[in-house]
């Protein structure tokens, strides 16, 4: 076992034990429900079974008539009166004594060892009837012995009694205990099976060796810290950069995407940027938001645009909400202009697009040409745009944002989706046009942030240099490159304040010069 990778590896088998254990733990209401089913099944079955029987008996002392009989010949004796009781035709007679054509119980006869004590008792599914046919083989076996052994005597030493309760246990009870135990280990023995069979990224490793794309980063698992009613309500908290109990693995890893991003711009002068998966609950929105979260703390001009419009996440991931008439909805409808959709926060240096619910409509508005629009006009006014698309693995919607942005970041989440869906996704992208990047594989258990492996609770050194390495502070390019303040650009370039666009309005949107019809009334008059 190697601690570091908590797996079990051989030389043909690799058994992910985190895997497994989530699984069961994400299950676990389902193996409660197995066990509670098989319990109830074996309940039931057992109690419809259960016949509750009763049972008479007497002991009895046998002696012979003969008197200065030896112990060891009353032996014998007992023994063949026992004999006697076992015999087929003392029982058939005893019960047709009583009425019956048959012997409607069970006789068990023993005899104390070494001694002439002889106990028999009679067990059948009614009290009476074992105390009537006790009493009938009583009156009966003087008709059998008397030809036999004529000279035995049979003494009563204990009377018999009419049974209360029934000398079977109804095992029910036990029988639901142990088919719930029973239910809960098959169906976990089930699911430990089927998670160690499924082709799922379940490793760092496992990207290179799968997927189709490489690894641009590995986001660690970061607990919620959710009190117990919190999670009893269901109360899912976002895990955002400027929460101050994220991890520094967390912290790190982003500003290695960051990085990632920000070196993909410069050379390749990318700025839209879609961050999609293949599923749904595989955290895109929450590396979308943080990586436009991460590119603000260096005072980039920075749009997350939520562009999953059937189930928008951002506003509420930033706990933020939209007038309803000034949402990105009513923009693609025409009924909003773009300056009025666009919500800045200055807390955070961001600025937010998006709705606050969903659309049936989405597919048609993200299509559209006001959607194209956009798209345009925010490529002029922002250094980033990072989109939060729809998981291609359901809808066409995230194709056709896709097709217009400049690069994706694809979100794998740690043993979600199978290799074969990713891969799936990876080729549905590439047939886009769009320029992928590589993979973010969220919810790691380990991660790599400098080629080394690191686990949580271990060390690491600030191994970037003051001012990440060769870019002085913030490298070559003086603060933030040769660009000086955002370089030649002046204040944002030679745009002056915010460029030709004059002071873009309240938020810089101010207005569109250039843009016909979708001019704003702020400040200056556009056309």
């Amino acid at each position: 076992m190697n601690n570091n990778e908590n797996v079990f590896e051989s030389s043909s088998v690799t058994i992910d034990w985190q895997s497994i254990i989530k699984d069961l733990k994400r299950r676990c209401v389902l193996i409660v429900l197995v066990g509670i089913i098989v319990a109830v099944g074996a309940f039931v079955v057992t109690e419809e079974g259960y016949k509750p029987m009763y049972s008479s008996s007497i002991t009895v002392l046998v002696q012979s008539r003969t008197s200065g009989s030896t112990l060891t010949e009353t032996v014998e004796l007992a023994g063949i009166f026992k004999t006697i009781l076992d015999s087929h035709q003392l029982q058939q007679t005893a019960g047709e004594h009583i009425g019956y054509n048959y012997f409607p119980g069970t006789l068990n006869c023993w005899v104390v060892k070494e001694t002439n004590i002889l106990s028999y008792s009679i067990t059948s599914d009614n009290p009476m009837k074992s105390y009537k046919l006790l009493n009938s083989v009583m009156d009966t076996y003087p008709q059998f012995t008397k030809y036999i052994i004529s000279d035995v005597i049979i003494q009563p030493i204990s009377e018999p009694t009419v049974a209360i309760y029934p000398v079977n246990e109804n095992k029910a009870k036990r029988s639901a205990v142990l088919g719930f135990g029973g239910g809960i280990l098959v169906s976990s023995l089930i699911i430990v099976v089927l998670s160690f069979l499924k082709d799922t990224i379940k490793r760092e490793a496992d990207v290179e060796k799968k997927l189709n794309t490489k690894r641009i980063v590995s986001i660690p698992r970061q607990k919620k810290d959710l009190t117990f009613a919190e999670k009893l309500r269901g109360v899912k908290k976002s895990i955002a950069l400027t929460n101050t109990t994220v991890s520094f693995e967390f912290r790190e890893s982003y500003s290695k995407l960051r990085r990632s991003i920000i070196s993909d711009s410069r050379d390749d002068g990318d700025k839209i940027y879609a961050v999609t998966s293949s599923l749904e609950n595989e955290g895109k929105t929450t590396v979308a938001v943080n990586i436009a979260l991460a590119l603000a703390q260096l005072n980039y001009r920075v749009l997350i645009l939520d562009t999953d419009m059937r189930k928008p996440a951002v506003a509420k991931f930033l706990d933020k909400k939209f007038d309803d008439d000034k949402t990105l909805f009513k923009f693609l409808d025409g009924e909003a202009r773009l300056s009025d959709v666009i919500l800045y926060d200055d807390v955070l240096n961001l600025y937010i697009c998006g709705c606050n619910k969903g659309t049936q409509e989405a597919n048609e508005l993200l299509a559209g040409e006001r959607m194209a629009y956009l798209l345009s006009a925010v490529r002029e006014q922002f250094h980033y745009v990072i989109m939060d698309t729809p998981p291609m693995g359901f809808v066409a919607d995230a194709e056709d944002i896709l097709e217009k942005s400049d690069a994706s970041l694809l979100v794998v989440r740690r043993d979600v989706a199978s290799a074969l869906m990713i891969n799936d996704t990876i080729d549905v992208i590439n047939g886009t046009g769009t320029r992928l990047l590589g993979c973010v594989y969220n919810d790691a258990e380990i991660v790599s942030l400098t080629g080394n492996r690191l686990a949580y609770g271990y060390g690491y050194g600030y191994g970037y240099g003051y001012g990440y390495g060769k870019y002085g502070k913030y490298g070559k390019y003086g603060k933030y490159g040769k660009y000086g303040g955002y370089g030649g650009y002046g204040s944002y370039g030679s745009y002056g304040s915010y460029g030709a666009y004059g002071g873009y309005g309240k938020y810089g949107y101010g207005n569109y010069y250039g843009y016909g019809a979708y001019k704003t009334d702020d400040k200056k008059k556009g056309g």
